[in-house]
């Protein structure tokens, strides 16, 4: 019985460090794909600013901008 009630103790010692690693695995994973999203947002607004032309130069048309960023599109 000693050994439940000490591994009982040392889950419940562990416990909070396990809460606050998830916490900021989550917190971390949040924030980058936050980050993420706003550098897709900058880069669609950059190409939707080009005119037809220097779009059309880089083998894109308006309609593949939000794929592009998204990279959906294989430019080999």
């Amino acid at each position: 019985m000693t050994d439940i009630v000490r591994q009982s103790a040392t889950l419940a010692a562990a416990f909070p460090q396990f809460v606050l690693a998830v916490c900021s695995t989550l917190t971390v994973s949040l924030w980058n794909g936050i980050r993420k999203r706003r550098a897709m947002r900058r880069a669609m607004i950059e190409l939707e600013a080009l005119d037809d032309r220097a779009l059309r130069d880089m083998g894109l048309n308006r309609s593949d901008i939000a794929n592009a960023v998204r990279g959906e599109i294989d430019f080999r």
